[in-house]
């Protein structure tokens, strides 16, 4: 307990809503919290949308309680910061933000010449090749893109394991045939 009277976990305090124009506001805060982050420009101009849409997704699930005896304005502020590091810690972990490139030594010097990446696959040929095969091997490749594993492969074609194992083999080998047809 503290002189104010006992403390309620932030779970009872009352829930508040917001209008939309209470969060934009908070923009320029927003911002300035990033950038203290050392976050660039760039990542800022991405990040602040993703913190805004992630603020009012809590607030209309109810989970904006901020504590009645503190200022509203600081609480607002206290919760954004929360909800800004964690967007930004997603943004920063999706894979299209990662900047690696593959090197002959990875323990080699800076100065060593960096290999580009092979082209970038053309995914409407690639969707093309695969409109050209039977709907049992699309099915197949879709459940394999979609990381199923083996057994519940097998219960979705409903055969065994085995025959499974020997679809997916089948799918990619006409796969491989028809991009290979198609000059891939």
């Amino acid at each position: 307990m503290t002189g104010r009277g006992p403390v309620r976990p932030a779970s009872l305090h009352p829930t508040v809503y917001l209008d939309s124009d209470a969060l934009i506001r908070e923009v320029p805060f927003i911002r300035n919290v990033l950038k203290a982050a050392q976050y660039r420009e760039a990542d800022v101009d991405d990040i602040c949308p993703e913190v805004l849409i992630g603020a009012w997704r809590s607030m209309t699930a109810g989970r904006f309680r901020p504590d009645p005896r503190k200022p509203l304005a600081s609480a607002i502020r206290v919760w954004l910061v929360g909800i800004a590091f964690r967007q930004a810690s997603h943004y920063r972990e999706r894979a299209f933000r990662r900047h690696e490139w593959p090197r002959a030594s990875p323990w080699a010097g800076q100065d060593e010449p960096v290999e580009e990446p092979s082209p970038r696959h053309d995914a409407r040929e690639e969707l093309r090749a695969l409109a050209r095969l039977r709907p049992m091997d699309q099915r197949v490749l879709m459940l394999v893109a979609q990381g199923v594993g083996m057994a519940e492969m097998a219960r979705r074609l409903d055969c065994p394991t085995a025959t499974a194992a020997h679809r997916i083999r089948s799918a990619r080998e006409r796969f491989a045939r028809v991009l290979a047809r198609m000059g891939r």
